[in-house]
């Protein structure tokens, strides 16, 4: 199932490149179309691997001996599909330039492959689609000397670093006499000791840093991002980032030798972050400096080989920066709808939001508050299990930096919260932002408060790198109900289980809850995407009834514990 919906994905992204597809001179119905059938197209993708799931639960299912697939590789590609999905939709609002598209698929392909690979030859094939599909979305608006100049720096640092990435699996298969991944490990093994072997992999760890914008590689990224459009800046703060991450999850047994390296690494990036923030009144840079503080946290939670607060807090981080960057847009489009300005590029720019819109502010807070790790908020608990596991290990003086980045931090957030909450507005006028936007942000808020209410359940399920919610909370439910077209599963649904352990099936009934719960943005979103007449919204409410009949078949069938084989 996921070969076929790759390959067409793939079909679909050479149809994109032909000549004359993508260009200046096409009618604006065509663009307008190959924006739509991308979009859906992604969405297919999306809903393919989560069903996909079900079959690999631990296991892991090699693919002629080059790719692999287990839960976590999945799992990553669900979480990264979900945030590329929403910057998509953001980006589908403020561009028509269909050659968006066609950089996205070739994204997306790049870090699918990536991330599945099991030999380095196919990992080098996939990176190289994956800069270079980054270079031209870095490129592609760069109206301004600015935008150029951190454009090129990007490019010419990023190609610099994709050298040394080639030469590191050059330098391993001279050692091993393999690309392989267990057979490279295999044969490191067997070389403990040989201070060669280091090289290559201090190498690639070099990559590795400079791609995530790591201290000490970080001086490209908050140029680039403040310099590019928004939405670019959404995409390069999250997508390659996070693609990264997940990849090196995947190959860190390659790597553990290099555990110091990222400690250090991660204790810079925390104190530069933390200190780079004081100093920043555009509000992409602070933005920047904030994603740089985060990353260290990550790469401390990988350091200590803690994946379970690994994946914690790459899902809230990633999640709540995202819920940042959408409010971010909606305000530019909100205020400046009418002239060629459409961006929020100064932090003085959201003075007095809570007066304009007083939801769309407490959005904002909960968000910064979770960046700060403000109790009960998600990102408190993200930081949290971090922490507890340096405590655990005696790494007394690593969970003391990280604690004192983190307070530093939390004195810049809470100036941006009282800018927008008192300080006086710039503008007279309420402020209204599109429906389908405010969707988006309701849902990603409601992740960020959705620990207030069962902290316990999203850590116990997180901890097998599953993306799983429950939502038997009926505070939940509440807070969700607006948002949904059909309700979720009933938590009756476990009656009369004892010592209830997440089992197969109630993992499927969990994930297809999740498709329910986000049925009703995705409905709103492709009606509004894919308005071509009332006949074919018409036939997708139909067809929307009918999945939601078989679901729910399925939903009973799985709580018998049968051993279904969905096709």
């Amino acid at each position: 199932m996921i070969l076929g919906i790759g390959l067409m994905v793939s079909i679909y992204l050479i149809f994109l490149s032909l000549p004359g597809t993508l260009n200046a001179g096409v009618s604006k119905l065509k663009n307008h179309f190959i924006s739509r059938v991308t979009t859906l197209v992604l969405v297919i993708y999306l809903l393919f691997i989560i069903d996909s799931l079900y079959h690999w639960q631990g296991d892991v299912v090699f693919l002629d001996g080059l790719c692999k697939i287990n839960a976590s590789i999945l799992t990553s590609e669900i979480y990264l599909l979900v945030l590329i999905l929403a910057i998509v939709h953001l980006q589908a609002i403020y561009s028509r330039r269909p050659e968006f598209y066609l950089i996205i698929l070739s994204n997306i392909i790049g870090l699918v492959y990536m991330i599945s690979s099991n030999d380095w030859v196919i990992t080098v094939t996939a990176w190289e689609l994956f800069n270079l599909s980054l270079y031209l979305l870095v490129s592609i608006n760069s109206s301004s000397e600015a935008a150029l100049s951190a454009a090129i720096k990007y490019f010419l640092l990023s190609a610099l670093t994709t050298t040394f990435l080639l030469l590191s699996v050059a330098l391993l298969y001279a050692l091993t006499g393999s690309t392989h991944y267990d057979h490279i490990s295999l044969s490191l093994s067997m070389l403990d000791g040989n201070d060669l072997v280091q090289w290559p992999l201090l190498l690639m760890v070099i990559t590795f840093l400079f791609k995530l914008g790591a201290a000490p590689f970080y001086n490209w990224a908050p140029d680039l991002y403040d310099a590019v459009p928004t939405t670019t800046t959404a995409w390069m703060t999250h997508i390659p980032k996070l693609a990264v991450l997940a990849f090196l999850m995947q190959i860190y047994h390659l790597l553990q030798s290099m555990e110091l390296i990222f400690i250090l690494a991660g204790v810079a990036s925390l104190i530069v972050g933390s200190i780079g923030l004081g100093s920043q009144w555009r509000i992409k840079r602070f933005l920047a400096y904030s994603a740089i503080s985060h990353l260290g946290f990550l790469l401390l939670a990988l350091a200590s080989l803690q994946f379970d607060s690994y994946m914690l807090y790459l899902i809230i981080y990633g999640l709540t920066s995202v819920n940042l960057f959408a409010i971010l847009l909606a305000i530019g489009q909100a205020h400046w709808s009418g002239s060629n300005q459409r961006e929020v590029l100064l932090i003085t720019q959201l003075a007095g939001l809570f007066k304009s819109n007083q939801p769309l502010a407490l959005a904002w807070s909960l968000s910064l508050f979770s960046l700060a790790g403000i109790p009960p908020l998600s990102g408190f608990y993200a930081k949290l299990s971090v922490l507890q596991a340096y405590l655990n290990l005696g790494y007394y003086w690593i969970a003391i930096i990280a604690i004192l980045a983190s307070v530093v931090s939390a004195a810049n957030y809470l100036y941006l919260v009282k800018v927008s909450h008192f300080d006086l507005p710039l503008y007279s006028t309420s402020l209204s932002i599109p429906r389908s936007i405010s969707y988006l942000i309701s849902i990603l808020s409601t992740f960020t408060v959705f620990f207030i209410f069962k902290p316990a359940t999203f850590l116990i399920l997180s901890s097998q790198l599953l993306f799983i919610l429950d939502f038997s909370d009926l505070s939940l439910g509440l807070a969700l109900l607006p948002l949904m077209a059909v309700r979720s599963l009933p938590s009756k649904s476990y009656a009369g289980y004892t010592n209830y352990t997440p089992g197969a099936a109630d993992l499927y009934i969990a994930l297809y809850s999740f498709i329910i719960l986000i049925r009703g943005y995705f409905y709103r979103t492709i009606r509004n995407l894919i308005t071509i007449n009332n006949v074919f919204g018409l036939t997708y409410l139909v067809l929307s009834i009918i999945n939601y009949l078989v679901y729910r078949l399925y939903f009973f069938l799985a709580s018998l514990h049968l051993p279904i084989i969905f096709i």
